[in-house]
């Protein structure tokens, strides 16, 4: 961001290839579970390649607001706590641990 509050793009999408590739699966919605924010705030002695001067924080997509297409820092401030690169992955396994059955859980396999 150059100046001002960042926002974040949360805007439901018209479909997705799965892991596989193989064919588009068409819907209108968010199609993850979880998302992952990640923020580079520095002004001085900013690296983007370092992973540990990014922010990240983590959200159930239940908890984003439903049919908005963005979100500020401050909202997600208050839905989530910031953590660093090292601390990631616990809170992702955290997160996904209150989340019960996920939507690719719920997908008809072939």
């Amino acid at each position: 961001h150059a100046r001002g509050v960042p926002t974040f793009d949360i805007a439901p999408r018209t479909g997705y290839w799965p892991r596989e590739g193989s064919e588009w699966i068409e819907l209108n919605s968010r199609p993850a579970d979880l998302y992952v924010f990640a923020l580079h705030d520095l002004r001085t002695d900013a690296d983007q390649r370092d992973p540990f001067q990014w922010v990240f924080y983590v959200v159930a997509e239940l908890d984003l607001p439903p049919g908005q297409k963005s979100i500020s820092l401050n909202r997600l401030k208050a839905l989530a706590e910031a953590c660093g690169v090292s601390e990631l992955p616990r809170v992702v396994d955290q997160r996904l641990q209150t989340l019960g059955t996920l939507k690719t859980d719920m997908q008809p396999q072939p």
